[in-house]
Formats: structure tokens, C-alpha cells, sequence
């Protein structure tokens, strides 16, 4: 009797299979690998400036996450630190800032009149605010440097209100884009354009918080 010769079954994997799954890791590792060698854009993830990590927000501001006086939160700024550089910063408006936290003090933010209209004196003031006030934890208020015809409620503050309990920031327009000092206490964003004193307040926050040296 003639035994029954089994049918030899094929292989749950053939190499032909075999080929394909491992040309197909290859293919994953190489990918994986060139990802990590390009270069990556800011836009793309944090961007690291003098240790601190920054990462463009959807809405097109920088978010840092700082220690406030109340626990570690993010931060959003209109501008990154690179993008200032050019900008020259007398470093006496640290140390008379400084000195002013130290007292107890307030910061005045105050306007020149050319800003009643003009939504980029906001911006600055905001930038600077929520660092001095949020940060440091000094009140913070606004205010013109000059009456303003038909607005007479409206707060005036002056290099002549600065001491060592008043730390006073004039934001200034036709300058010659730089900070600085005016007198002891009295401090200045000598700005070009409304949207330079922004920058210019993106500046000054940065060289207090010890960003940008």
C-alpha cells in the first residue's frame, strides 16, 4: 500500500515577505535619522536663548515659561530676544529699577500724547506691565507725560515723579530706537515708529529678567 505523501505547506511568512518588512524598517530608520540631522526653525519647536526655551505660539507670540511671584506660568511677548539685539540699552535702568523694587517702590509708564491713538503705546505698556507687576510684583499704572486737551482725568506723570520709590518709564515717540536714562529713577523707550516702542518695551523686559545680557 502506497503511503500518502503530505503536502508540504508553504511558510506563514515567505522571503520574498521578509524582504519587504525589513526594506521597510530600513526605510523608517533612515527617515527617522535625516529628521533629526535638518536643522529645525523656531516656528517648528522651543528655540533655546541663553538657557530659557522659547516656542512661537499660533497667534504669533513667544511663550517662555518665567517664575512669577505666585509660582512658574508661560509668558507671551511680541518679539524674541534675537530680534533685539541691535537695539542699544543703557544698563543704569536695571540698576535703578533694581533699586526701586528693592524700596517697595512702583513703576509709571507714561505716555507721550502722541499715543492717544495710537494702540502700539498699549502694547508697550502692557509689555512692560505684566513683567514689573506680574514678575517683580511692583504696582503698575499708566499715564500721559502732558495733559491732553479735553482729557483732563487723565493720569500725568513726569520724570519730576520719579524717586527711589517711583520708578518712571516715558515711552517716547521720534527717538533714536534706543532705552535710557533720563535722570536718576527716570527712564526712557526713545522710539522711531509705534511699533519700535513696542520692540523697545520687548527690550527692556528681556535685560531685567537677566534673557538677554
Amino acid at each position: 500500500m502506497r503511503k500518502r505523501v503530505k503536502k508540504r505547506q508553504d511558510p506563514y511568512i515567505t522571503n520574498k515577505v521578509l524582504v519587504g518588512v525589513l526594506l521597510f524598517v530600513l526605510v523608517v530608520l533612515v527617515a527617522f535619522v535625516v529628521y533629526r540631522l535638518i536643522p529645525v526653525s523656531p516656528q517648528d519647536s522651543p528655540y533655546v536663548y541663553n538657557g530659557y526655551e522659547f516656542e512661537l505660539s499660533p497667534d504669533g507670540f513667544w511663550r517662555v515659561p518665567l517664575q512669577a511671584w505666585y509660582g512658574e506660568r508661560n509668558f507671551f511677548f511680541y518679539n524674541h530676544p534675537s530680534d533685539l539685539e541691535h537695539y542699544p540699552y543703557d544698563p543704569r535702568v536695571n540698576t535703578y529699577l533694581a533699586a526701586v523694587h528693592q524700596n517697595g517702590g512702583e513703576v509709571i509708564i507714561a505716555l507721550d500724547p502722541e499715543y492717544a491713538n495710537e494702540t502700539a503705546g498699549a502694547m508697550a505698556s502692557v509689555e512692560v506691565a505684566k513683567v514689573t507687576s506680574q514678575i517683580f510684583g511692583m504696582p503698575t499704572s499708566a499715564a500721559y507725560t502732558e495733559p491732553i486737551p479735553g482729557d483732563d482725568d487723565l493720569p500725568v506723570a513726569n520724570c519730576n515723579n520719579a524717586s527711589p520709590q517711583v520708578f518712571v518709564l516715558n515711552v517716547k515717540l521720534n527717538g533714536n530706537n534706543s532705552v535710557g536714562i533720563q535722570q536718576d529713577f527716570c527712564a526712557a523707550l526713545y522710539a522711531e515708529t509705534p511699533r519700535d516702542a513696542v520692540n523697545l518695551a520687548s527690550l527692556l523686559v528681556y535685560k531685567n529678567l537677566g534673557i538677554m545680557k
